[in-house]
């Protein structure tokens, strides 16, 4: 999420990035993670069900991220914001393995209750952690509105039903997002969660900057840059399932088109 680089740039930190490559499942290389930490290291972040991936961590990942963060004295911030949107496998926070408070869980209503414009979520941590947070959120932001809080506190006590519903519109969209890449002999992967989908245009031989704004300007479809998400994204372009089945369709059908014409 680029937000986490505003963020680190803001408070003069330093970060260091840990690739998910494709051929790997978009999964992180646990013994590569584990070269990278220093003795300065003190937070590791993941996310799971992954923005922009769409990958989800599974049990023996998780596990092995709370034993390094123990082994190397490490906070564990875990982004599960799409925690409900899962499409195959299953969601596990690393939370369950956690006996020392070392693992903060960040939580959105933004997408599992398509709550965007209400701004609100929440984290689970420990007492010792959770006044912490409390205490730097006082200066940051104050607090959610009451309004958000009430609506938030509605989609928890009410009928779940709905996450069933768009969990299934957005699998449907993601597996006709797979057909037609398979069909246009694209090279493909199938996300296990989330609402994004990498998509590698390496064959127009532009970066994906330039392949974006191009097909924005060309195709008139709107897409994310993939190196807005690091390196490894300079390949890719990511698109979202959040929209009709035949937007997407019609949509990917020309980016298909551009990048033949590119190629």
């Amino acid at each position: 999420w680029p937000d986490y680089d505003m963020i680190i740039a803001i408070n003069g930190w330093k970060q260091i990035r840990y690739p998910l490559l494709k051929d790997k499942g978009f999964l992180p290389d646990m013994k590569a993670l584990r070269s990278l930490i220093t003795d300065k290291s003190k937070i590791l972040v993941i996310n799971s069900p992954s923005n922009p991936t769409g990958a989800v961590f599974p049990r023996s990942i998780q596990q092995e991220m709370v034993e390094i963060a123990s082994e190397y004295d490490l906070y564990l911030m875990s982004d599960e914001t799409y925690d409900q949107i899962i499409f195959d496998g299953e969601h596990v926070s690393p939370a369950i393995y956690d006996k020392e408070g070392r693992v903060l869980s960040i939580f959105s209503f933004s997408k599992v209750y398509a709550m965007t414009g209400w701004r609100v979520g929440y984290v689970c941590a420990s007492p010792s952690l959770s006044r912490l947070i409390a205490d730097i959120q006082e200066p940051y932001v104050s607090c959610a509105c009451t309004v958000s809080q009430k609506a938030a506190e509605s989609a928890l006590t009410g009928p779940q039903d709905c996450q069933k519903t768009m969990v299934d519109a957005y699998r449907r969209r993601r597996d006709i997002a797979v057909e037609i890449l398979k069909e246009n002999d694209m090279v493909v992967y199938s996300p296990q969660g989330a609402i994004y989908m990498l998509i590698d245009i390496s064959q127009s031989g532009m970066s994906s900057h330039e392949f974006a704004m191009s097909l924005l300007e060309k195709e008139r479809v709107a897409v994310s840059p993939g190196d807005t998400f690091g390196e490894m994204g300079k390949d890719y372009i990511r698109i979202c399932f959040a929209v009709s089945e035949d937007n997407l369709e019609e949509a990917l059908k020309r980016i298909c088109r551009h990048v033949r014409r590119n190629a």
